[in-house]
């Protein structure tokens, strides 16, 4: 350990990590890897040491009749909600669940803080809270977020499947006009996909850092274990050199930083922008592209402007 944070060099082991004033977690480390080392129901199923504000609900290991794989699902309620049984809620669906609330399992130790975040936002007067939506990801996450591969049977898991039971069973505000989508990375580009492609569902999305780069030959040779060679340039320009089109009133926010993978984001967001505004799309009204400076991938950086997103999907 240095000053610098950590670094793991093919070697393996565990790392104590003291979360107060939260309980204490220990994470596996080593090739590339940083998970917890208990099981991650462990914790789900320990709600009070979770520091969550608000209600946390677990659903777990939900089937799909369209998604190969079961996923937990979280239902986040703000603090109120059982207080006043005739006020109803928007609902923001969020990818990378696990990311979103706990520490203690999120992925590299940093949760996004969404329940924090809705609180500060709503206390302020700038949104009212949203109930938010956690659907954890799959070992299928790739193939599954990509707009290019299987993003349209996730679609199907959630507006199929999903939302009709969240409607069902809490007081949401329904219509695509209630209805938000929010991701990072891969994630950010399902929500892109969601928005563009689900109109009549999904109103509005975050888009953080959106992995826009994401290609042929990068999908081939990073994700899928297949051989190099096929087309290098991102899935997202053919899209636009064919033709593509945006529906008429939704909103988009996309964000990036510069440094480590964020560091070709400025330029792979460009494009995307000129083609919003040939769109006729206004920038600040319909869409919004901010880049922030020495922010990195990373569930911390996205954390830090969680409460930015917030206000672009809830704005008053």
């Amino acid at each position: 350990m240095s000053a610098s944070g950590l670094v793991v060099d093919a070697g393996q082991g565990l790392l104590h990590v003291e979360l107060e004033p939260l309980e204490s977690a220990v994470f596996r480390v080593g090739d590339t890897a940083f998970q917890p080392a208990l099981d991650q129901n462990t914790y789900v199923e320990d709600f009070d040491n979770s520091g969550i504000v608000g209600t946390l609900i677990t659903w777990r290991d939900v089937e799909s009749a369209v998604l190969s794989e079961p996923r937990h699902v979280q239902v986040w309620m703000p603090p109120g909600y059982d207080d006043d049984p005739n006020r109803r809620y928007r609902v923001i669906y969020m990818h990378d669940g696990q990311n979103l609330f706990d520490p203690r399992i999120a992925s590299w130790g940093v949760d996004w803080g969404i329940d924090e975040a809705m609180m500060r936002g709503a206390e302020a007067g700038d949104f009212d809270p949203a109930i938010v939506i956690g659907v954890w990801n799959s070992p299928q996450r790739t193939q599954e977020y990509s707009p290019w591969h299987d993003a349209q049977y996730y679609a199907r898991f959630l507006i199929d499947e999903l939302i009709p039971r969240i409607n069902g069973e809490f007081r949401t505000l329904t219509g695509a006009e209630n209805t938000f989508v929010m991701g990072s990375s891969m994630g950010g580009l399902l929500s892109y996909y969601l928005v563009k492609n689900h109109p009549d569902v999904f109103s509005a999305c975050g888009c953080v850092s959106s992995h826009f780069a994401l290609s042929g030959a990068t999908m081939n040779s990073f994700h899928l274990g297949g051989p190099g060679g096929a087309d290098t340039v991102p899935y997202i320009i053919r899209d636009i050199e064919n033709g593509d089109t945006v529906p008429e009133g939704v909103r988009f926010y996309f964000d990036y930083g510069t440094e480590t993978l964020d560091s070709s984001y400025e330029s792979d967001h460009e494009p995307v922008r000129e083609w919003l505004l040939e769109q006729g799309l206004v920038e600040g009204q319909d869409f919004q592209m901010r880049k922030f400076d020495g922010a990195a991938h990373s569930e911390a950086a996205w954390r830090a402007r969680v409460g930015d997103q917030l206000e672009w999907l809830l704005q008053n």
